[in-house]
Order: structure tokens, then sequence, then C-alpha cells
């Protein structure tokens, strides 16, 4: 936390921005895995600035997940 930010409680229907390692850890997965399942399978991620760094809503992950076990149980 920088020196100037207070310690400020998002409102509830905030939801959390996951880091790509945290979501690999979800996951138990890579990082590069991670990278893989936004680029080539629908992961939505969101960008942060300029420097690229990518984020993904939990809730946009919950159900990315879901979709994924659908298709499992279609197929």
């Amino acid at each position: 936390m920088h020196k100037h930010q207070k310690n400020v409680t998002p409102p509830a229907d905030v939801q959390p921005l996951l880091t790509i390692s945290e979501v690999a850890a979800i996951l138990n997965v890579g990082r590069t895995t991670v990278y893989g399942f936004i680029q080539r399978d629908g992961l939505p991620a969101v960008t942060l600035g300029g420097r690229g760094n990518l984020r993904v809503i939990k809730s946009s992950l919950l159900r990315w997940i879901t979709e994924r076990e659908e298709e499992h149980y279609l197929d």
C-alpha cells in the first residue's frame, strides 16, 4: 500500500479483480496456461493502465468455469 493511500473497503457490489497469478492458483495451472485461456479460450480479462496489466473479474472467472463444465456434460 502506498504511503498516502487509506485502507478503504470497496462497496459490496464491486467484484474483486484477480491477478493472473491468483487465477492460476485457483485453477491449479501455470500463468502461461492462464494467458492461453485468455487468448484462445475466451477467458474474459481487462487491461489496467498502459502496461498491459491483466486482471480477471472473479464473477467472470466463475462463469467461464461453469460454461466449460456445462460444455463437458453436453458432449
